[in-house]
């Protein structure tokens, strides 16, 4: 194992605060596109079902702190811990369809829209476990730019797709592409990275925990949106 120094240790923030800045930026830019260029009723509409992606996968990265705790214990079993992950994720699609005609009626959103996105409840989970194992592993500059390179490419996507015709829509498929991208490069990397090591305790302990208080922040902080659309 490398031995941390307070060069390292600067280095490795100053890694994260860059990335961390150009997802802000580009992020930011990404809303303020949208805003120009939709209608006010359409930008609503995205905000909402940005809001609700939120909601639905903060919980979900709860995934991304038991990784990067456990990383050495879940490498081991990687291939198994990709099929439960997909397989939780089929399962909340499963249950997000059901909610989605309510849902779609309470907020005065076309169902199109909750269909558009529905690919990201399927991946979240598996893109949760693997960003946390790339951070858990210390990849460093990996963990702290594939944010960036999503929010680039949601631009990217987003202009291609409105240029075309799609205007709401065209940025919800850009959202649900990229995460998608995302979810399928990050697992090539865990897989190119994976050894076998010694194991450590299992994280079933910690999971709880995390997941309540993760829940809790997801609503707290995104209702307001909800609210306000409805």
């Amino acid at each position: 194992m490398s031995k941390i120094t307070t060069l390292g240790i600067a280095k490795a923030g100053g890694i994260v605060l860059a990335g961390t800045l150009v997802a802000h930026i580009l992020n930011y830019g990404f809303a303020l596109g949208m805003a120009r260029i939709l209608v006010p009723n359409d930008y609503a509409s995205l905000v909402t079902m940005i809001a609700i992606i939120t909601i639905i996968s903060i919980p979900l990265r709860t995934a991304t702190t038991i990784a990067a705790k456990y990383t050495s214990f879940i490498l081991q079993e990687y291939a198994s811990y990709v099929r439960a992950t997909l397989i939780i994720g089929i399962g909340l699609l499963g249950i997000y369809l059901c909610f989605t005609p309510w849902l779609a009626s309470w907020l005065t959103i076309s169902p199109a829209a909750f269909f558009a996105i529905a690919p990201i409840i399927v991946v979240i989970p598996l893109l949760s476990m693997n960003m946390g194992l790339i951070q858990g592993m210390r990849r460093v500059a990996i963990f702290s730019w594939v944010p960036a390179a999503e929010a680039a490419s949601k631009l990217i996507f987003a202009a291609l797709f409105i240029t075309t015709g799609y205007l709401v829509y065209g940025a919800l498929s850009a959202i649900t592409l990229t995460v998608v991208i995302s979810c399928i490069v990050t697992a090539w990397i865990v897989a190119r990275e994976h050894t076998h090591v010694q194991k450590t305790e299992e994280w079933r302990s910690s999971a709880g925990s995390i997941l309540v208080s993760s829940i809790a922040i997801a609503f707290l902080g995104n209702m307001d949106v909800l609210a306000a659309k409805h």
